[in-house]
């Protein structure tokens, strides 16, 4: 029995639309993944710019693959207490977990307190927000986790685990 060839014609063109289609989505995709880095890049410079005391030396786009974030290079952020210098800092979200904001710190920073620069070495340590987008991105919760601590040649602790979850409002 030989095989129509009307039939091939049909099965080619329904695989060149097919291809066509996923061409325009992966585009499609890739344009809202840099449009979301520099979103949040505008937004990280905005509220650079209204805090006097956070000063960031350089911002660009993670360009990572299964991240959507910036990488900030100089960050000095000045308090009463006292002024943190980290060389850099990564914020981020999965697409897998929108809601959830993440900053990775470097290994090292320094902090003054007024009474001489200390550094302070950071083993591992990470920061997760997870924000309410239908309460007004209102904080839902917060999490710091990190490896054994440094403050100058000291140890200051053998590591940090924090955990804490916002009440629901009428709750308290």
């Amino acid at each position: 029995m030989a095989a129509d060839p009307r039939r091939h014609d049909h099965d080619g063109g329904m695989m060149r639309r097919l291809m066509l289609w996923l061409t325009v989505l992966a585009l499609l995709l890739g344009g809202l993944w840099l449009g979301a880095e520099s979103l949040l890049m505008r937004e990280i410079r905005r509220y650079a710019a209204q805090d006097p005391g956070l000063q960031i030396a350089a911002l660009r786009g993670m360009r990572q693959p299964g991240r959507i974030g910036t990488v900030g290079s100089g960050v000095e952020w000045a308090t009463p207490a006292g002024r943190v210098e980290l060389p850099q800092a990564d914020l981020w979200l999965s697409p897998l977990r929108p809601t959830e904001l993440r900053l990775d710190l470097p290994p090292g920073a320094t902090f003054d307190d007024g009474y001489g620069a200390q550094i302070q070495s950071l083993a591992a340590t990470e920061a997760r927000l997870r924000l309410r987008p239908l309460a007004g991105a209102e904080l839902a919760s917060f999490a710091l986790h990190s490896g054994p601590l440094t403050l100058g040649n000291e140890p200051l602790a053998q590591g940090i685990d924090m955990q804490a979850r916002l009440a629901e409002a009428g709750s308290y």
